[in-house]
C-alpha cells in the first residue's frame, strides 16, 4: 500500500508533466515559482506586498502586469489550403490556425504567383492601413488608391488563376478609402451588411456578402492560464475619440460614468487601459475617467487581461449596423469575460440579452455592473450561453466555410479541388460525429439512459449500447426508443456476455464505433440538453486530447442534498476528469483501452494518457448531474463501483441545496 508521501510524491509528479506538456519550461516555471514563493513568504511571515495605488483598488492586484498569452497549439482547420495574406496583426492571429497563412511581402510575392506553378490557392487582403507588420504601410488605402505594387500583385494573381477578395473590416466609416481596392479584386467582403449596396452600385460585378467578425478558439477561449485569477472587476480597453465619432464619444462618456459610479463598491473598481496613452492628446481620456487610466498593453498582454477581469465594457463606432459590432464582444466573451455594451443592432443581432447587456444610462451601467461583479453565478451563466453561440456560429472556422462557398459558388467548374477538400475539412471541424458509448448490467435503467441521448441537443450523434448479461428483443427495444423520444436509427445495441468486465464492454463499443468522436454515459447520471454540444466544443477550443469535467454537481440521494463538486476546478488542465464525462477522438480509445476491469477502468485510462503526455481538459460544470443514489431508497437498487461515502463527498463540495433539483445544472 501506497504512503500519504508516495502519494503526494506521485501527485506531484503528475502536475509537473502535465504542466510541462501544457507549455514546456515556461508553463512549469509560471505553476511552480508562485507556489514556492508563497512557502517561502509563510515560513518567513513576510506581508503581502501593497498595490493599492488606483481609486477603488484594492491591494494585491496589478492591472499591468500581464504576461504574453500564448496560444493553444491548435492543429491547421485546412492544413492543405494555401492562403496569401495582408492583414494587421490582430487578423493574421485571429486567421493563423485555419490554413497555411503565408504573409505576403513586396519582396516575395512574385516568387509566390507565377502563371506556370502558383504556390498559393488564394489572395486574401484585409481592409489594413500597415498590414503584414508594416510592409504594406500606405499600399492598401492612400489618396491615389491602391499603390502600384498592390495593383500588380492582384493582376498577376488574377492572370495565374488564383482568386482575390478584400475584406473591408473598416466600413461604413472607411468605405471611400478601401473602394478603389475593391475594384481591383474578385470578391469583396464587408462587415457591414448595410454597405453591400453601396457596393454594388460601384462595381461591375455583385460578389459582394458580409462577413462580421468572430473568435479564434486557439486564442479566445476560457482555459485559465496558470498564475492568473479573474480578480479584476471592471476594464476598458481602447481609446477616446475627442475630435471624431461624437456618437461613440457619448455612449463611452455614460458607460465609463456608470463605472466610475460604480468603482468605489468594488475590491479592484475600474481599470482603463488606454491604447494611445500617453501619445496624441485628441486620444487621451478626460477626467473624471483619467484617473483610471493605467496605462497601455499590447495585444498579447491583453489577452491575459481578457482573463483577469470579471467584466469588460463595450462602445460601438457603428451603432445601426445588423452585422457590424466591436471584434472585442466575441473575444471577450469566448475569453470568459461578461460584456456591457452600449446599444447596438449587431449586437443584439448576435446575443439576446441574457448572453450580453446593453445600456443606455451611467445609472442602468453601475447596476450592471455592480450585479455582474457581485453575482458570480449570474455572470458565468451569461458567459457560458454567449460562448455556446459563438462556437456554434462565430469563430473564424465559420467565416471561412463562408468565404470557401462563396468563392466555389464564383469559380463554377473551374473552382480549385483544394477549395472542395478545404470546405470539407472546415465543416468536419464544425460538425464532428460523436458515437456514444454506455453499457448497463439493470435493465430498469433503459429508459432513463435513452432519454438522456434523445435530450441532447447535438444532432450528429449515435448511441452505441452494451446490455451486459441481458437481451432487448427488437420489439423491447423498439419500444423503448419510442417512449425516450430517441430515433431507432439513433442506436445500436449489442448483448454482451455477463462474464464480461466493465472495461471489456466498453472496449467492444469502441471498437464498433464509427463517429469520429466517442463519448461515454453512465446509465444513472443526468445528461442536460446541451451537454454534448458543450463538450464537443470544449474538445475543439482547448486541443486536449481527452475532456471531461472535473467540477461537477452530484445528488447525494443518501442526505437528499445536492452539491457542487471541486468547484474551482473548472476551465482548467487537469490530471482528473468524472468518467462519466469522458470525450476524445474514437482513435484515442482505441489506442488506449479500457482496463479491462470493473472497477478503476476510468482511473487507468487517465493514468496512461498523462505518462504519455497526452492533455486532459476540465471543462465546465454545467449540464451534468452525478447521482449518488440511495441504495435503500431505489426501487432499482442502484449501487456504484466507486466506495467512496457521503461524507468523503462532502468534503470536496460546496452544498446548494437541500432537496433534489435537476435545473440547478441547466445552462
Amino acid at each position: 500500500m501506497r504512503t500519504k508521501r508516495t502519494r503526494n510524491l506521485a501527485r506531484i509528479a503528475a502536475n509537473i508533466r502535465m504542466h510541462f506538456h501544457q507549455g514546456g519550461i515556461e508553463e512549469l516555471l509560471t505553476w511552480s515559482v508562485p507556489l514556492l514563493a508563497a512557502k517561502l513568504n509563510a515560513t518567513l511571515r513576510l506581508p503581502a506586498p501593497r498595490l493599492s495605488w488606483l481609486p477603488g483598488r484594492s491591494s494585491g492586484f496589478d492591472p499591468l502586469r500581464m504576461r504574453k498569452y500564448r496560444p493553444l497549439p491548435h492543429p491547421l482547420t485546412c492544413p492543405e489550403l494555401r492562403v496569401g495574406v495582408i492583414m494587421d496583426d490582430f487578423s493574421l492571429s485571429a486567421w493563423a490556425t485555419e490554413f497555411q497563412l503565408i504573409e505576403l511581402l513586396p519582396a516575395n510575392w512574385r516568387k509566390l504567383i507565377t502563371t506556370d506553378s502558383p504556390q498559393l490557392d488564394l489572395v486574401f487582403i484585409e481592409s489594413s492601413w500597415n498590414g503584414n507588420h508594416g510592409a504594406w504601410r500606405g499600399h492598401c488605402a492612400s489618396e491615389s488608391g491602391p499603390s502600384n505594387e498592390l495593383s500588380a500583385l492582384i493582376a498577376a494573381a488574377k492572370k495565374a488563376g488564383i482568386p482575390t477578395l478584400l475584406w473591408n473590416k473598416e466600413d461604413p466609416p472607411h468605405f471611400q478609402d478601401f473602394l478603389p481596392l475593391a475594384q481591383l479584386v474578385d470578391v469583396v467582403f464587408t462587415t457591414d451588411e448595410t454597405v453591400i449596396n453601396k457596393y454594388l452600385q460601384a462595381l461591375s460585378h455583385n460578389r459582394v456578402y458580409c462577413l462580421p467578425f468572430a473568435a479564434q478558439p486557439s486564442v479566445h477561449n476560457p482555459v485559465r492560464m496558470i498564475g492568473v485569477e479573474r480578480t479584476g472587476d471592471v476594464a476598458f480597453a481602447g481609446m477616446y475619440f475627442t475630435h471624431k465619432y461624437p456618437e461613440r464619444r457619448k455612449q463611452l462618456d455614460y458607460i465609463l460614468g456608470g463605472a466610475v459610479e460604480a468603482a468605489p463598491s468594488l475590491p479592484q473598481g475600474l481599470t482603463i487601459y488606454s491604447r494611445f496613452h500617453g501619445k496624441d492628446p485628441r486620444y487621451q481620456f478626460p477626467q473624471p475617467f483619467a484617473r483610471f487610466v493605467v496605462g497601455s498593453l499590447p495585444y498579447e498582454q491583453m489577452l491575459t487581461a481578457y482573463r483577469a477581469f470579471k467584466v469588460f465594457l463595450n462602445v460601438n463606432t457603428v451603432t445601426s449596423s445588423p452585422s457590424m459590432c466591436s471584434r472585442r464582444i466575441f473575444e471577450l466573451l469566448a475569453s470568459g469575460a461578461a460584456v456591457v455594451s452600449s446599444p447596438s443592432a449587431a449586437v443584439r443581432e448576435f446575443f439576446p440579452p441574457e448572453e450580453v447587456v446593453l445600456t443606455d444610462t451611467s445609472e442602468t451601467t453601475a447596476l450592471a455592473i455592480r450585479g455582474l461583479v457581485r453575482s458570480p453565478e449570474l455572470r458565468e451563466r451569461m458567459v457560458h450561453k454567449a460562448q455556446r453561440r459563438i462556437w456554434s456560429h462565430h469563430t473564424y472556422t465559420h467565416r471561412l466555410t463562408t468565404i470557401l462557398d462563396t468563392l466555389i459558388q464564383a469559380a463554377g467548374d473551374n473552382a480549385n479541388s483544394r477549395l472542395y477538400t478545404a470546405r470539407a475539412q472546415a465543416q468536419m471541424c464544425l460538425k464532428p460525429t460523436v458515437g456514444i458509448i454506455s453499457s448497463t448490467n439493470r435493465p430498469g435503467q433503459i429508459h432513463h439512459l435513452l432519454t438522456q441521448v434523445a435530450r441532447q441537443q447535438y444532432p450528429h450523434k449515435h448511441l452505441y449500447l452494451a446490455t451486459h448479461g441481458f437481451t432487448l428483443s427488437e420489439a423491447e427495444l423498439d419500444t423503448a426508443c419510442a417512449d425516450a423520444g430517441l430515433p431507432r436509427e439513433e442506436i445500436s445495441c449489442f448483448t454482451t456476455d455477463a462474464s464480461w468486465t466493465l472495461g471489456q464492454n466498453l472496449n467492444y463499443l469502441v471498437a464498433r464505433n464509427t463517429e469520429q468522436l466517442c463519448a461515454k454515459f453512465d446509465d444513472d447520471d443526468i445528461y442536460g440538453d446541451h451537454y454534448l454540444g458543450d463538450q464537443v466544443n470544449a474538445l475543439r477550443y482547448s486541443a486536449a486530447d481527452l475532456v471531461g469535467k472535473r467540477a461537477v454537481y452530484m445528488y447525494l440521494g443518501g442526505s437528499n442534498i445536492m452539491l457542487t463538486r471541486f468547484p474551482d476546478r473548472e476551465h482548467t488542465f487537469s490530471n482528473f476528469v468524472a468518467g462519466p464525462t469522458f470525450l476524445a477522438r474514437t482513435s484515442l480509445f482505441r489506442q488506449f483501452p479500457f482496463a479491462e476491469v470493473n472497477c478503476g477502468e476510468d482511473s487507468a485510462l487517465l493514468a496512461a494518457l498523462l505518462s504519455a503526455g497526452k492533455r486532459i481538459y476540465a471543462a465546465d460544470r454545467f449540464n451534468f448531474i452525478q447521482m449518488r443514489r440511495s441504495p435503500v431508497a431505489d426501487p432499482n437498487g442502484i449501487h456504484h463501483t466507486w466506495a467512496a461515502t457521503e461524507d468523503e463527498f462532502l468534503t470536496t463540495g460546496i452544498v446548494q441545496l437541500l432537496h433534489f433539483d435537476s435545473q440547478i445544472a441547466d445552462c
